[in-house]
């Protein structure tokens, strides 16, 4: 039996997007939970920072475009038929979400988390909290959402309204992760503080031993 008549053309192009959107999301969840792990154990370098807000960036972009594809073949860009798919509405809401939070994570936070020798007040401590849980979270609730196909059998008001108790919880509980934050700010500064003393010793031994 010839496979291109068993699968008609649209679902083969439907497929070839699900199979990208799947390829990307991917790496983008591999990509934050490895940085989250390196900022964690203070062992992300600026130039890491750069390297991987660059990368999730294009592959935001990436499941933007596959994402946005899926929905045209499935409702031809139809608001009546979207909000009649509670799984996809809130699915959309999430994204909207991360995009938003990843513009001001990337903007605002990066450039706080990887300045060097500076003391972080503590508003910038809450943001960097709030934006970096914000982020992973959305993240995992996105790629959840995509496999989880029950979800769609739900009303879009209680998707919406435990989507709303769920960011009310994530919110808690990276007021909680504050000092946890200032706790990694301040043994990353104690560590180039020690580095920038050894180059300074080092430094002084070889002058002396040239002169």
């Amino acid at each position: 039996m010839d496979l291109l008549t068993v699968v008609p053309g649209g679902d083969w192009a439907r497929i070839i997007f699900v199979f990208c959107h799947v390829i990307f999301c991917a790496f983008a969840v591999t990509t934050v939970l490895k940085a989250d792990y390196k900022i964690l154990s203070s062992d992300l370098s600026p130039e890491d920072v750069a390297k991987d807000a660059k990368l999730i960036s294009k592959l935001l972009a990436g499941l933007w475009v596959s994402g946005l594809a899926i929905i045209y073949v499935d409702t031809g860009f139809s608001p009546d038929i979207v909000m009649l798919k509670a799984k996809l509405v809130l699915k959309l809401a999430c994204v909207f979400l991360l995009t938003a939070n990843g513009v001001i994570l990337h903007h605002v936070s990066l450039p706080v988390l990887t300045r060097l020798n500076q003391k972080v007040s503590h508003s910038e401590l809450v943001l960097l909290s709030v934006t970096g849980a914000l982020s992973t979270s959305h993240w995992l609730l996105a790629a959840f959402i995509g496999l989880f196909t029950p979800l769609g059998n739900l009303p879009v008001s209680t998707l919406l309204q435990a989507y709303g108790l769920l960011i009310s919880g994530i919110l808690f509980l990276s007021l909680t992760l504050v000092p946890v934050i200032n706790h990694i700010k301040s043994k990353e500064m104690a560590r180039i503080k020690k580095d920038n003393l050894v180059s300074k010793c080092r430094l002084m031994i070889e002058l002396e031993r040239s002169q």
